[in-house]
């Protein structure tokens, strides 16, 4: 990862995420300020502080994980159009890019507050040409991915694969319908292997 990452090249992305978000506060700022750390995830998915402090704290445990498995199976995925679910600021696709991948970046944007305008460009609707799926720190629940017209991966953290309410930071219940079930029925996904402690990949 350090081959395909460098420290300079981490340093300097992290350097114009940090200032964006100071400048444009977030809704849910103690997240964003802190992926990497937040609530202290890294500890129960299998990561040591020092692989989230080569991040600079900008990558959520779980899309470590993805980018690891990435690296590893690279000809498997190469050529194929991911989809970041819940991408917030869009920094997995930042990453993608540097080895190549090409991923969409969608979010309802209520952690955020604002369309960003930090480098990825944000949809708040879904591209029907999407191979993968990638989802950590959020639930699948938009009907309009049971609209692609072939899925051939999904990424989902396991935190969130059968979780069907959450909670706001207001403390109100959310309701929504994980539709995670019913990708794995329609697209004929078989679950492959979990990596780390912290995200399950399915696939054909």
């Amino acid at each position: 990862m350090e081959q395909q990452f460098p420290k300079e090249w981490v340093d300097s992305v992290s350097q114009q995420y940090f200032k964006y978000i100071d400048e444009n506060r977030p809704v849910n700022y103690n997240y964003f300020r802190s992926p990497g750390a937040y609530e202290l995830r890294y500890e129960r998915d299998g990561f040591t502080e020092k692989e989230i402090a080569y991040y600079n704290e900008i990558l959520h445990p779980p899309n470590i994980a993805i980018l690891e498995h990435i690296v590893d199976h690279y000809e498997q995925y190469e050529g194929l159009q991911f989809l970041d679910n819940g991408c917030g600021f869009g920094v997995l696709s930042i990453f993608l890019k540097k080895i190549g991948i090409s991923c969409y970046n969608y979010d309802t944007l209520d952690q955020i507050g604002f369309l960003p305008t930090f480098e990825p460009v944000i949809t708040e609707n879904v591209p029907l040409d999407v191979d993968v799926i990638v989802s950590s720190g959020m639930y699948i629940n938009n009907l309009d991915y049971l609209k692609l017209s072939d899925l051939k991966y999904l990424m989902i953290d396991k935190d969130w694969k059968a979780r069907s309410t959450t909670f706001s930071d207001t403390g109100h219940k959310i309701t929504f319908k994980n539709i995670v079930p019913d990708l794995i029925k329609k697209f004929n996904l078989k679950r492959l292997e979990k990596v780390r402690d912290t995200i399950i990949i399915y696939g054909k």
